[in-house]
């Protein structure tokens, strides 16, 4: 072989052995990413426990015990009407946020601090520093929850941009763990429907039939 055509074998060997390097770092680092996602996931939820958490506010002197932030924005209950978080953010989304009572003022910081970690969590994957099906997993039943809860929702649009280009680009997303959800729901009450159906009622034909089948069976004298 010529010089020329040496060269050109090594160069293709050297390009090859680059090319196989490269798909070996990626397929190692799509590998390892589970691991780190485990790990992110647990911290995660370190923080997370913490939105569970009751508070106390101080009510004339007598110290009312205020349920979660988590179970204040949900929608299809009357917390979210009951705590004040309603009248809270209806009064700012008016532009009368001055017109808050204490109550009113001190559910603010615990719903942001709430929508904060959403935005990170959201901000994580998109910079794939989590993986998108352990992100959802983990996490849709409250991305969902802000989302169809339509005050909330317009307060994510007033105040957190970033957060609310999120839950618009993954409509679909959405909407797949809402479906999901509706067909666990149905799945179980049609098994707590069959659990707790009265058994069948006996009818003549029926008991002489059991009968019936009960001589077929018996043992011979």
């Amino acid at each position: 072989m010529t010089a020329q055509e040496w060269f050109w074998v090594t160069t293709a060997i050297a390009q090859l052995v680059s090319t196989c390097a490269i798909f070996a770092a990626a397929f190692k680092y799509y590998r390892r990413r589970d691991h780190p996602s485990g790990e992110t996931l647990r911290l995660l939820e370190d923080r997370f426990k913490d939105f569970h958490q009751t508070w106390e506010f101080d009510v004339s002197g007598h110290r009312k015990v205020m349920p979660p932030i988590t179970r204040a924005i949900e929608h299809d209950g009357d917390e979210f009407t009951r705590c004040k978080l309603e009248s809270s953010i209806r009064k700012g989304a008016s532009g009368e946020p001055a017109s808050r009572d204490d109550c009113e003022r001190a559910w603010i910081p615990r719903l942001d601090a709430l929508l904060r970690f959403l935005m990170i969590v959201s901000a994580m994957e998109k910079n794939r520093l989590l993986k998108k099906e352990a992100l959802w997993d983990a996490y849709h039943y409250w991305f969902r929850t802000v989302n169809n809860n339509v005050l909330v929702r317009i307060y994510i649009g007033l105040h957190f941009p970033v957060l609310d280009r999120f839950l618009r680009e993954n409509a679909e997303e959405l909407q797949f763990y809402e479906d999901l959800h509706a067909a666990s729901i149905a799945a179980a009450k049609a098994r707590y429907a069959l659990v707790n159906s009265p058994p069948a009622a006996s009818t003549p034909d029926t008991a002489a039939s059991a009968g019936t089948q009960s001589g077929l069976h018996a043992p011979m004298a």
